[in-house]
């Protein structure tokens, strides 16, 4: 067994099964040799295995690429025999540093803190300190001395906007707002102390800027596509202009421009988020600007959806952008998979590949389910897809891949009830949940259960969200213990200015209930007070109600600081009589009891504080629920 990313796969899952070989042979006769020689070169066919009529010829050596650095960071590359045999490179070993993490090697203290306005900011370096200079040539020493090849080493500012002020990092050109100058004259220093290796610094945040001199031969910048559109084609945007001139901008004071790109969603590693078609597009346009080098972040160690087509391909395409994307596609699970199952998987991947790069709508990279049903996603064929694979009977060799993309499709498809069609009925007040989406989903969660335990598969999002907590959260707050409960049934409205991507007061009665996710069915609100008004009927007098909030400080949602329920014809203020957490301890539900005596018809107020005081805080609301 070899160990990829964060699980165990077997060696045998990477050879041509010969059943499958020749059911693909004779669905594809018009296969050229060079076709063949690339199954060898990149599937790893077991040549013994193959039947002597298929002649394999030794696979021919490319001589050139079209980028220099190639890597696509999903768990198929992390094995070494697959890097050497799709040309690909990986930042554990490839990089003595990478990211924002000088921190680790250089301890920030008085000497090599940053400083402003007189004082030592420990949060930032100062990039002129010798201390900083001669600490880390002493860590390049010490690698060369062990590795006798090559590195590349990332030296890159923390994540924050603090520049250092002092007299040395001024001289060098700083300004409040850009150190490039200092943080690249010390790239260029280290880049002429040690020419055998590379040194790249993050064109990002107060480094966006190239600095004004030429940088040395082995020494670079790392641009992220961060700022621009994603899920586009952006050479086909209105950020087109900004792009090329960063990129022109870069090629004046060095010949190593690299490209930091994503291709997936981290909110959500189950979602489907097809990219390759937009990905080549792109990839043609940097190679076009003189990029040199890229590196795509995929789901890293951990699985995401289709994960082993989108890291074949992007490895294809960093070798060669001009590919044919879908013929590579056909031959990639031509070999993995009995044709039947190829074919599901094609025909459905294929399908969104296509709407994905049509559509002109954006796909970002964090985010819910919604944006993907404007881009790609349409939930009855996704359901399609599911029944199909998941009726397909294999054992082979790469049978853990195919539950793995099983797993992730019944996960889809939860989420797909969960956001869609309402299934808590608020047109009556004396009708239940509907027993259709109940049966599907109790099923759906059997279903992945399972898979997770013949998986062990559990990570969903690079938050580190679980399957167990997932299907946890659908027994506790979801359908699954909804029964007696109804979504508010009269309209609500609402006098308090709402946030731009969150206008819909009617999501706090869709019959959508939110989980810890932020992204999906709450109604997210960043005013001082929101206020939301409707009317009492007859049939909610002395009934309970309740209202969940989320907590997320990571994104700075938390619950209000109080919550209240006002009926003003009456002058009466009601506060909640309960307040109990759900099982993950990040929903609040505020209980209310509808007092016998406010009356029919009465106006109501739902009034929810946000602390105000400090800034970019909001609050997430979620569904106003009756109890029976």
């Amino acid at each position: 067994m070899v160990k990829v990313g964060g699980f165990f796969r077997s060696k045998e899952c990477y050879k041509i099964p010969v059943l499958a070989l020749h059911n693909w042979l004779g669905n594809h006769e018009h296969t050229a040799n060079s076709d063949l020689e690339r199954i060898n070169e990149s599937y790893w066919v077991n040549e013994r295995e193959v039947d002597q009529k298929v002649k394999i010829q030794p696979s021919v050596s490319v001589q050139s690429y079209s980028f220099e650095y190639r890597e696509p960071y999903f768990p198929d590359n992390s094995d070494a025999n697959y890097r050497k045999r799709n040309k690909t490179n990986l930042l554990e070993t490839d990089w003595g540093i990478w990211g924002h993490n000088l921190e680790k090697i250089v301890p920030l203290d008085q000497e090599t803190g940053a400083r402003f306005s007189n004082e030592v900011v420990k949060s930032q370096f100062c990039f002129s300190s010798e201390v900083l200079f001669n600490k880390l040539d002493i860590y390049i020493g010490k690698l060369s001395s062990e590795s006798f090849r090559s590195l590349r080493f990332m030296i890159a500012a923390n994540d924050n906007r603090i520049v250092c002020h002092c007299n040395s990092c001024k001289a060098k050109g700083n300004t409040t707002k850009n150190a490039s100058p200092a943080v690249f004259h010390l790239i260029n220093k280290l880049a002429k102390k040690h020419p055998q290796h590379q040194f790249f610094g993050l064109g990002y945040l107060t480094t966006e800027s190239p600095p004004p001199f030429k940088m040395e031969a082995n020494a670079g910048v790392m641009l992220s596509t961060m700022p621009f559109p994603k899920g586009v084609v952006i050479s086909k945007t209105s950020s087109a202009p900004r792009l090329d001139d960063l990129l022109k901008s870069w090629k004046r004071v060095t010949k190593k421009i690299y490209i930091w790109d994503y291709a997936v969603n981290f909110d959500n590693y189950m979602e489907p988020y097809p990219c390759l078609f937009i990905i080549q597009e792109n990839l043609r346009h940097f190679q076009s600007m003189g990029v040199t080098g890229v590196f795509v972040q995929g789901s890293g160690e951990n699985y995401s959806a289709f994960q082993d087509i989108k890291c074949f391909i992007i490895s294809r395409l960093l070798v060669d952008v001009d590919i044919d994307i879908s013929k590579e596609i056909s031959l990639f699970l031509g070999q993995k998979y009995p044709k039947e199952i190829a074919d599901e998987i094609y025909r459905y991947y294929s399908l969104i590949e296509g709407k994905s790069f049509v559509s002109t709508k954006t796909m970002d990279i964090y985010g819910g389910i919604e944006q993907a049903r404007e881009k790609y996603l349409n939930d009855d064929d996704f359901r399609e897809f599911y029944r199909g694979i998941r009726e397909k009977v294999y054992s082979g060799v790469c049978e853990n891949e195919l539950k793995r993309l099983r797993l992730s499709t019944a996960f889809m498809c939860l989420e797909l009830s969960r956001t869609g069609k309402r299934y808590l009925d608020r047109k009556k007040m004396n009708v239940s949940v509907n027993s259709e989406p109940y049966e599907t989903s109790n099923s759906l969660l059997t279903h992945l259960q399972d898979l997770s335990a013949e998986t062990s598969m559990d990570v969903i999002s690079e938050g580190g969200r679980s399957i167990h907590g997932y299907i946890k959260e659908w027994k506790s707050d979801g359908i699954l213990n909804q029964s007696g409960k109804i979504s508010w049934p009269v309209k609500l409205t609402s006098t308090s200015k709402l946030d731009p991507d969150y206008a819909r007061v009617s999501d706090l009665q869709d019959g959508r209930v939110g989980f810890s996710d932020y992204f999906n069915n709450w109604l997210i609100n960043s005013s001082e007070q929101l206020i939301v008004s409707s009317s009492v009927t007859t049939e909610m007098i002395a009934k309970d109600v309740s209202i969940g909030f989320l907590q997320d400080p990571a994104h700075r949602i938390h619950f209000p600081t109080r919550v209240e329920m006002r009926f003003p014809e009456q002058n009466l203020t009601l506060h909640p009589k309960d307040i109990k957490f759900s099982s993950t301890g990040t929903k609040r539900y505020y209980i209310f009891q509808i007092a016998k005596t406010v009356k029919t018809g009465s106006p109501i107020l739902f009034c929810f504080w946000n602390d105000h005081s400090k800034e970019g805080r909001t609050i997430a609301a979620d569904e106003i629920l009756i109890s029976l």
